[in-house]
């Protein structure tokens, strides 16, 4: 704050100085900088994107999510918001909207991959399979909507049907090791499902590559 107060050109310090206490988690300093620096301009769009943040820190979602809208109208600078597309859709998924977040916020293969895996750590079954229903019409081609799928299958406890999407996966590209770490991570879903030892039967070949690590979590 000292610094702020010292430098010629305010509007860029307080851009950088707010943008460096928002990544250090710095909430009570930053909520200091956009009070001392909306006095002397309240018409910096860039105090609405600093409020938003602290909006969100203080779980005021729906306040949030108008305070990144209207910063976001305001800054035609998509480096800035792109920076800040994380906290915007984590404002509206905290806020219940989650369809409303993948419509409104781009990019939005980027947005689904933060929503579809903030549902699967919440366990949100109902939003993740309209997310994915969503998705599979928008862009059929993204290369981790079959993660979502199994998932989504996973929630549901229809294990033969997950297990129908992993393999389905594996067989586009046989042998190439990004598709194979697939599996791999089957297994590490259904042992954060609570169901690995089904995890383990359903998987194609049982000497999957990572499956000591599976067991390594197990024990």
């Amino acid at each position: 704050l000292q610094a702020y107060g010292k430098l010629p050109d305010r509007m860029r310090s307080f851009r950088a100085l707010g943008e460096a206490l928002k990544n250090a988690g710095k909430m009570d300093d930053l909520q200091q900088l956009v009070d001392l620096h909306q006095k002397k301009h309240p018409q910096d769009d860039y105090v609405q994107l600093y409020q938003a943040e602290l909006y969100l820190r203080d779980e005021q979602f729906e306040q949030a999510d108008r305070a990144f809208t209207k910063a976001f109208a305001a800054i035609n600078d998509l480096t800035v918001q792109d920076r800040f597309r994380y906290s915007r859709v984590r404002a509206r998924y905290l806020g219940g909207d989650v369809l409303g977040a993948y419509r409104d916020v781009g990019p939005q293969r980027a947005t689904f991959q933060q929503l579809a895996g903030s549902c699967w750590a919440d366990k949100k079954t109902a939003d993740l399979e309209k997310l994915i229903e969503a998705h599979v019409q928008n862009d059929a081609n993204d290369p981790e909507l079959a993660r979502f799928q199994w998932r989504i299958e996973i929630l549901h406890k229809r294990f033969g049907e997950a297990s129908k999407t992993l393999k389905s996966v594996l067989d586009r590209n046989p042998g190439i090791e990004p598709n194979r770490n697939f599996a791999q991570d089957f297994l590490f879903d259904m042992l954060d499902a609570g169901h690995v030892l089904e995890g383990y039967r359903r998987a194609p070949d049982p000497a999957v590559p990572g499956i000591e690590h599976v067991e390594q979590k197990i024990l």
